[in-house]
């Protein structure tokens, strides 16, 4: 910066480990701390840097410049700086093509208009650096990099879960849910497909993870927070992405289920498939080796329903007397996405995760159902 440099930003932005303090937005304990250095969640830190200085810059869609970053393991410490994003204005309404869209908070995109659109454009970017991926194009070091672990878990959710979910929607926050979740009809189908899909998920896990060619380079957490969106000259919602700390080689269905972690389930029950078909039609355009659109949305379908499954049992502490977020606390809540629950960052993610993946899938239940006899139909279940 001693000399002006048109290639050099002036606005930086310096991404630094969550401060120690409760359970909440931006803050830590000491173990979650120890957790993130010591790579239990995959080495996010270095992950992350490695992408910016590496695999970045072979990327064609707007991603972070690097500028630098470093951590230390036993101090606990690091720091990544990139240029920042020019987030516009509080308030501003009126958009020019290419000017950065509002940023989206996590798990709010009830608050965006057509939020699909946002999705189609996070879809594109995951099948380009998929098919990138597959025909070498993301730079010679992304092999040599240690990228945080992805693989099956064969072990599925606790049994009995559904009992628990029951009482929760019915007796505890019956309020929050729509007439067509709490209808004893759907409820009970809802959740005796639930217990067939407990039994299935380690096997589900396996199967999806037993054909290389849905297996692949991601962004785990490339969801609407961990991306700025704009619109191009045509009026097409478009986006870069960042955080790419959890990236590495997961099943596509895998990379999926953690970008819908923010989405709506009625809008994702309207547009899964094409939401497939955009990925796949991303993915080829790369050259990357041809790929079953709709065996893909086989793995989608499957791992929507054993991820619904596993959210089931996070309702356990809420049947509590005792519990701060038990029977009490549910008493004065009016939706998933009051107040109350949106302050607290753990349980706003948490509550808004399961109430929409339960919508989705008793708005999806018929086609999913199909989907998880025609895969018990393969295995020779």
């Amino acid at each position: 910066y001693e000399k002006p440099d048109e290639s050099l930003d002036t606005t930086l932005f310096m991404k630094l480990p969550a401060e120690f303090g409760q359970t909440g937005s931006g803050v830590s304990t000491a173990a979650q701390r120890a957790q993130d250095m010591q790579m239990i969640f995959g080495d996010i830190w270095g992950a992350e840097i490695h992408f910016y200085r590496f695999v970045g810059p072979h990327v064609p869609f707007p991603v972070p410049k690097f500028y630098f970053g470093d951590q230390s393991r036993e101090s606990q410490q690091a720091v990544v700086i990139t240029n920042a994003v020019e987030w516009p204005k509080k308030g501003k309404k009126k958009f020019k093509p290419f000017e950065v869209l509002p940023p989206c908070e996590k798990c709010e995109d009830y608050t965006l208009t057509n939020s699909q659109d946002y999705y189609f454009a996070l879809l594109r970017r995951l099948g380009t650096v998929a098919g990138m991926e597959k025909t070498g194009k993301l730079g010679p070091e992304i092999n040599n990099i240690h990228w945080s672990p992805y693989g099956p878990n064969p072990r599925g959710p606790a049994e009995g879960m559904t009992q628990h979910f029951r009482i929760f929607a019915t007796e505890v926050a019956p309020q929050i849910w729509p007439a067509s979740v709490k209808k004893k009809e759907t409820l009970d189908t809802f959740l005796q497909a639930m217990d067939t899909v407990q039994k299935c998920a380690g096997h589900i896990e396996g199967y999806i993870y037993s054909n290389p060619l849905y297996v692949g380079f991601g962004h785990q957490n490339g969801n609407t927070d961990n991306a700025f969106f704009y619109k191009g000259e045509d009026g097409r919602v478009e986006c870069g992405l960042f955080d790419w700390g959890s990236a590495g080689r997961m099943a596509y269905a895998t990379e999926f289920i953690g970008s819908f972690g923010s989405c709506l389930g009625e809008m994702l029950a309207e547009y899964d498939d094409k939401l497939m078909h955009c990925f796949v039609d991303a993915y080829h355009a790369t050259g990357a080796p041809e790929m079953d659109v709709n065996e893909l949305i086989l793995h989608l379908r499957l791992s929507l329903l054993s991820n619904t499954c596993a959210m089931l049992g996070m309702v356990l502490p809420y049947l509590s007397e005792k519990h701060p977020q038990g029977r009490p606390f549910w008493k004065n809540i009016k939706a998933y996405n009051d107040e109350p629950i949106r302050s607290v960052f753990v349980l706003k993610f948490g509550v808004s995760m399961l109430y929409n993946k339960v919508v989705l899938c008793t708005l999806r239940l018929e086609e999913y159902w199909a989907s998880l006899m025609e895969f018990v139909k393969r295995i020779g279940g």
